[in-house]
């Protein structure tokens, strides 16, 4: 395959040479390419002189059109889809640990205590930190090394099974599955509910939303709300919801610094004021709100609800489960303490505790994104270092292979696993019996 950078006018720097305006340069061609704008999808459509050959560039970024998509008629008659990234390698790819710049959002009930994280926040209230995503409503620039100011989804389209792993490409192709953030509840978050993949698919464009949280901080009289104190039906939640009564059955739970809360699609759910939590979720920004308390926009506005959706929604065979994750803790080496969380079919959680040394591997199953809870310490690999502190967030590429986490900290690690693989044997190999597996690590039944 013959490799074609192109570049749009405004960014002369992404190639060698002048485009002219209005039109792409194929570097290595003696052709610009005329250029036409398809408005209604938001992409670039341009036909060189050359016929056998047809240009598409999409998913624009900092550094210019950086996606280049081209269908090329080959000797016998059969036309191929091929693409390429311009920036970033095709070929002996650097992978490394990989950093990002922090998305903020100023949802209503956020704050500014975050910074205690060590952010360095906008002006104004902020609600959320969106560590590593690729959603299109906050999608994550890389801040490091040779990829800095590209997109996630745009090293993963050049280098899918590099970044994410067999595993997660298998299920997901070059969707990452995840989004990691960290959320100020400086007041109350609504009462709400995620879809489940199903729903979704029917009635979003999006996936379904199981979700995860770790408290990194919490006042003395923090609660969530997680499910309902009884079981009940459509009708009858409904009818609570009308009457103004819902809070008769919600489920309160107090909370505290170092809980984990597992929160599958289709679980009422709500943080309540002062927490700060880690959260680790499926890909999507689905959510449907029961009830949030008549607050208004800036504009003055009310905030929309999603009754008749969340009541869709609900998982109403589950309202009453516990959501609070024991864990099972398993110390491989002396300076490596690894507790087993969550191994939810969207994604497995465990949480380090480093106090000197350990030895990690990616071995290109999976990619791993980490969020430093607490401390501060450095990752090696074997091309180079990289330091880090508490709340920042990075992913390690599924292909990056052996790499050791040095410092004293708390981490959080999310990946695509296999149940036998990641938890079953080295859980058995520990001493645990599948009961107690089963009870204490979380999402273990919904594998079945």
């Amino acid at each position: 395959m013959r490799l074609y950078v192109l570049c749009f006018w405004g960014n002369p720097a992404a190639c060698t040479g002048k485009c002219l305006p209005g039109k792409f340069r194929a570097s290595g061609l003696d052709i610009c390419l005329n250029l036409q704008y398809n408005e209604p999808t938001n992409s670039f459509l341009s036909m060189p002189n050359d016929s056998s050959r047809e240009f598409y560039a999409n998913t624009t970024s900092e550094s210019g059109v950086s996606l280049i998509m081209y269908r090329e008629q080959s000797e016998n008659g059969i036309s191929a889809n091929k693409k390429v990234l311009q920036g970033i390698p095709q070929n002996d790819v650097p992978l490394y640990p990989i950093k990002f710049r922090p998305l903020y959002k100023n949802y209503i009930w956020g704050g500014r205590n975050l910074e205690r994280l060590g952010k360095e926040l906008p002006e104004g209230r902020v609600a959320e930190s969106w560590e590593i995503s690729t959603h299109p409503d906050g999608m994550g620039i890389i801040a490091n090394g040779p990829f800095q100011g590209h997109t996630l989804q745009e090293l993963i389209r050049a280098h899918p099974v590099a970044i994410v792993g067999t595993a997660s490409y298998q299920a997901y192709g070059e969707h990452f599955p995840l989004l990691l953030k960290l959320i100020d509840a400086n007041d109350w978050l609504s009462v709400q509910v995620h879809p489940n993949d199903r729903y979704a698919a029917l009635h979003e464009r999006d996936t379904g939303k199981t979700e995860a949280w770790v408290v990194l901080e919490a006042e003395p009289d923090a609660t969530i709300i997680h499910g309902l104190n009884r079981d009940i039906s459509r009708e009858e939640l409904k009818a609570y919801l009308q009457e103004g009564r819902l809070n008769q059955i919600l489920k309160y739970r107090p909370i505290r610094k170092g809980d984990v809360v597992y929160i599958p699609a289709g679980t009422i759910h709500a943080a309540g004021r002062g927490l700060l939590l880690a959260e680790v979720q499926q890909n999507s920004n689905a959510t449907y709100r029961l009830y949030d308390y008549d607050r208004k926009n800036p504009d003055g506005t009310s905030r929309p609800l999603h009754i008749e959706k969340a009541l869709d929604a609900i998982d109403y065979g589950r309202v009453r489960q516990d959501g609070f994750v024991d864990g099972l803790k398993v110390c491989p080496e002396p300076g490596l303490c690894v507790e087993y969380l969550i191994a939810d079919p969207h994604f497995f959680i465990q949480r380090l505790t480093v106090t000197s040394e350990a030895a990690c591997i990616a071995d290109g199953r999976s990619f791993h994104a980490l969020i430093i809870l607490s401390g501060q310490g450095q990752l090696s690999w074997k091309g180079g270092t990289l330091p880090f502190r508490t709340g920042e967030s990075i992913l390690i590429p599924a292909e990056l292979g052996s790499y050791r986490i040095q410092g004293h900290a708390a981490i959080l690690k999310s990946f695509v696993g296999d149940l036998t693989r990641d938890v079953l044997e080295p859980l058995a190999e520990a001493g645990y019996s599948p009961e107690a597996i089963r009870e204490k690590v979380a999402g273990f039944q919904r594998q079945d």
